[in-house]
């Protein structure tokens, strides 16, 4: 009797920590049809938006999302029929549609020479996913304005110490200092990016959205010509201000820059309802070139090595950082229509 309560003390031990762990611990039936789950600890039902009794019984690629990539998926399944252990990181789905990277440990329990059950533990990793998938991108983006820029120079430059004619030499020195404004102002937009980043992390401090555009629209009409039509509720805050007032300011100015007009005009509207916030930017210029579109993805990881600015793929993660949502589509007859959906911020933060 005293061995059977120590065994039990333990037992119910290594219950109340699993119960308890903070990552997600699932155990499946390895002899039962389909391997179905028979435990799961309340940190797998968060991940995935489900209690335990809509779990249990299932097999666990119900998480999966319809993005899941399916060699992922062949390398668990072949691991499963062997009887071997594997560690993965795949994209699943909650039960509100929200997907997640998770990272997946599973491992084999054998019980006499056996196979009886899987553990299983995940891990949500979409914020590491996601910085390394930024830095790649940014990585490429950087490398290529580098290259191409600086060959540009580099050309230019060789044309001028290669005894280019008088009347030329205005042009390669024009072009040379172009293009070194243009290096240095991706400079300036990355610092600008990581200062408001690092602001917003500092801080909780409730900014209101309307005193962000009413900011950035002066500034910009300050220095450029641009009519800005701009539909404003009296107030609406959001909690990451720096953050979003880096994305518009970047959006509102592309807006005017790249306009082929002597006087752009850009209409801003806000709407709030139900704790979200909407604001819609539509300028009549010529559009975003397909090119750079893939910054209002809501996937970040398949960059392209031939991107042309690192402008929108900043306002893409400024954005990710307010916790709002990036959309684009092409205006008619001409011009863009760029759509942020942000939070509201929560009532009850000082601003």
């Amino acid at each position: 009797m005293t061995e059977r309560n120590e065994r039990e003390a333990r037992l119910r031990l290594y219950r109340t920590a699993m119960d308890a762990a903070t990552v997600g611990i699932t155990i499946t039936d390895a002899r039962a049809a389909d391997n179905p789950l028979i435990y799961a600890n309340q940190r797998f039902e968060e991940l995935t938006g489900l209690e335990g009794d809509e779990i249990l019984g299932r097999n666990p690629r119900f998480a999966q999302s319809p993005r899941t990539d399916q060699r992922t998926v062949a390398e668990i399944r072949r691991a499963i029929e062997r009887g071997e252990p594997i560690s993965v990181e795949l994209i699943n789905q909650r039960a509100d549609g929200t997907e997640w990277y998770n990272g997946l440990d599973i491992s084999p329990v054998y019980q006499d020479g056996e196979l009886t059950h899987f553990v299983g533990f995940q891990r949500d990793v979409t914020a590491a996913r996601t910085q390394r998938n930024e830095l790649a991108v940014l990585d490429r983006v950087l490398r290529h304005n580098l290259r191409n820029r600086l060959n540009v120079i580099l050309g230019h430059a060789e044309t001028l110490t290669e005894g280019a004619s008088t009347e030329a030499v205005p042009v390669h020195g024009s072009t040379i200092y172009r293009t070194a404004t243009d290096l240095l102002s991706v400079s300036d937009k990355t610092r600008r990016f990581r200062t408001a980043l690092d602001t917003d992390a500092q801080t909780s401090v409730r900014t209101d959205l309307v005193s962000i555009i009413d900011d950035c629209v002066d500034r910009i009409t300050a220095d450029s010509p641009g009519v800005f039509d701009c539909r404003l509720p009296d107030r609406v805050d959001v909690q990451s201000g720096e953050s979003v007032r880096f994305a518009l300011t970047e959006l509102l100015e592309n807006a005017v820059d790249h306009s082929e007009r002597s006087e752009p005009e850009v209409s801003v509207t806000v709407e709030a309802a139900d704790g979200e916030l909407t604001v819609e930017i539509v300028d009549d210029g010529p559009g975003i070139p397909e090119s750079e579109q893939q910054a209002f993805e809501r996937s970040t990881e398949t960059a392209t090595d031939h991107a042309i600015g690192i402008g929108l793929w900043l306002v893409r993660w400024a954005v990710d950082t307010a916790g709002g949502d990036l959309d684009y589509a092409d205006a008619e007859p001409h011009g863009s229509i760029v759509t942020l959906r942000l939070p509201a911020a929560s009532p009850g933060i000082d601003t």
